[in-house]
């Protein structure tokens, strides 16, 4: 501040006589410098830092402050309304975390026993004779029917025992039946599978499909035929017809044409693979199809049937 006092005073000073404005400038300028290096040359002495005591700040809605409040809680007088309190604690009434009592564990006996241990085709038949359709005495047996090979001399009795765990309850019981029948199905077994292809779970429903394909025959390859219109299984049907073979040329046919785009190039896949030259002539004399991919469907399975034909 002194140094603009003094340019300030400096300023109100009239020009001397016969001196110039130019030199009058220069002269105050170098005392404005001269000012500014004592000024810079001076030391500066720090400032102390502050000392308590110190006073609690204070916000709006808070209590008073009490400077003389008890320790652990200096400023805040005991008991004040909205200041929740500070420690020690008391102890709760029972510890947060355990120790807790043991667990009681109640253990049932099981009705259907150990599980069976089977070895051979003898045991495992008495094992569904039996009746016992829980996990542990029929899964086993189903599982050597499904890893063993098919005795033909035998296949009929086990077929016959293979049908009412088809439809069982236990879930893994009925999938272990419904792979066993895969390979020692016979007709008898058709009435429980198309029972089965209504049911509502779609695991139910394509083993129902893969079985009456490895049983075969027309009753299974009329209700296989049928799943075509179904978007859900229709790709499952579409394999197993194939599987099937002619037997289902005639129930498969009648779909080329469908006004289902998808329906129609399915039958037309499927009987380009097992259509017989009964197909094949009807498909020739077939008036052509307008719509190019319907077209292409067709002549794929002209194409295809006449290949196959001509091999025999």
């Amino acid at each position: 501040m002194s140094q603009f006092r003094r340019i300030h005073s400096l300023s109100n000073f009239s020009q001397p006589a016969g001196c110039g404005a130019r030199t009058w400038a220069l002269a105050i300028a170098l005392l404005v410098g001269f000012n500014s290096a004592a000024t810079a040359q001076q030391p500066r002495v720090p400032t102390p830092p502050p000392t308590g005591p110190f006073t609690p700040p204070t916000f709006p809605g808070a209590p008073p402050v009490n400077p003389n409040g008890p320790p652990g809680n200096p400023g805040v007088p005991p008991g004040t309304p909205g200041v929740p309190p500070t420690g020690p604690y008391p102890a709760p009434p029972f510890p947060p975390f355990g120790p807790f009592p043991p667990p009681v564990v109640i253990v049932r006996e099981s009705s259907s026993g150990p599980a069976s241990r089977i070895e051979t085709l003898d045991q495992a038949i008495e094992a569904l004779k039996s009746g016992d359709t829980s996990y542990s005495k029929a899964f086993p047996p189903l599982v050597k029917l499904k890893q063993w090979p098919v005795d033909a001399k035998r296949r009929g009795e086990v077929a016959g025992l293979l049908n009412p765990l088809l439809t069982t309850d236990q879930l893994s019981v009925r999938r272990a039946a419904q792979d066993a029948v895969k390979a020692w199905g016979t007709p008898q077994n058709v009435p429980t599978l198309l029972k089965l292809l209504e049911w509502q779970d779609w695991g139910d429903r394509t083993a129902a499909i893969e079985g009456l394909a490895t049983i075969g025959g027309k009753e299974a390859a009329q209700a296989v035929t049928a799943k075509l219109s179904d978007k859900d299984l229709r790709s499952k049907a579409k394999t197993a017809l194939e599987e099937m073979g002619p037997v289902a040329e005639e129930f498969v046919y009648p779909h080329i044409g469908a006004g289902d785009d998808t329906l129609h190039s399915y039958a037309c896949q499927i009987i380009g693979k097992i259509g017989t030259a009964k197909s094949l002539a009807k498909l020739k004399a077939r008036r052509p199809e307008r719509e190019s991919g319907r077209k292409v469907a067709v002549n794929s399975a002209i194409r295809d049937m006449e290949t196959r034909l001509r091999k025999r």
